[in-house]
């Protein structure tokens, strides 16, 4: 908890704003990495160094203090709030100290309600049997059948938007939870579905049900024609782990058997 007011917060960064550092703050994918010293390293998504273990990938705030048309920057923090994100760069920073080896930062609280552009699911249909899905404060995306299937479809929606907010779900008491806490677990942001094919391994993932089983319908028919990559092998479409639907291998004909057949 920061001893500085928010108002007082707002000040000091309203200061830095005016420095060649100056408070640079984004909510946005991070991958976390171990680095040679044993210390845990947050930067932006794909921004690792290459041969590291990227060991979480999460959406959160990051904090740091950069220099507008020059590589000069700190090294990322990162919050579950943009709160957090503020405190912090106040706190290490606005005492015009030397900014080179920051403090580390007290994990801030979790956030107790939704912010604009975050997704909520909320249990909605007789007795909470389906599930909808809306952006906070902007649009509704739609209802679906389960869980899964509106999880999947906030998936695919960020995919496409290219961001990752927080994800929520309030239950038919009205009550919102934030995936990632009091215990729930954290949201994946990676597609669920895939196809696989026997002699290949992996076709494909997907963050769609349908997307999916296009693809392993078209897989299926080449393995039941015997053409195309996929010919004579087994087909098999996941949910995560759990099978969902395979096309047994076939053995494809001889020239001589095809010539018998005719």
């Amino acid at each position: 908890m920061s001893h500085y007011t928010p108002e007082e917060i707002d000040r000091i960064l309203e200061k830095l704003d005016d420095g060649f550092m100056r408070p640079d703050i984004q909510k946005m994918r991070f991958d976390e990495y171990t680095d040679e010293f044993g210390d845990t390293v947050s930067v932006p998504s794909g921004h690792a160094p290459e041969g590291v273990e990227i060991e979480s990938t999460t959406v959160r705030w990051g904090a740091r203090l950069s220099a507008p048309g020059y590589l000069d920057c700190t090294e990322w923090s990162t919050f579950r709030t943009e709160r957090g994100a503020m405190e912090y760069l106040a706190e290490t920073y606005g005492d015009d100290s030397e900014p080179d080896e920051p403090d580390e930062p007290d994990e801030p609280d979790e956030p107790d309600e939704p912010t604009e552009g975050d997704y909520i699911l909320s249990a909605s249909g007789p007795l909470g049997s389906r599930t909808s899905v809306g952006i906070y404060h902007e649009r509704h995306v739609g209802r679906f059948d389960s869980t899964e299937d509106a999880e999947d479809a906030v998936r695919a929606e960020a995919h496409k938007e290219q961001f990752w907010p927080d994800v929520w779900f309030v239950s038919d008491h009205g009550n919102a939870t934030c995936y990632g806490t009091d215990g729930w677990r954290m949201f994946s942001w990676e597609p669920t579905w895939t196809v696989l094919v026997g002699n290949v391994g992996t076709v494909g993932s997907y963050f769609t049900e349908s997307e999916a089983r296009n693809a392993f319908e078209t897989y299926s028919e080449q393995s039941e024609e015997g053409y195309g990559r996929a010919a004579g092998e087994t087909v098999t479409l996941f949910r995560g782990e759990d099978i969902i639907e395979t096309t047994e291998a076939t053995e494809p004909m001889e020239d001589s058997d095809a010539t018998e057949a005719i």
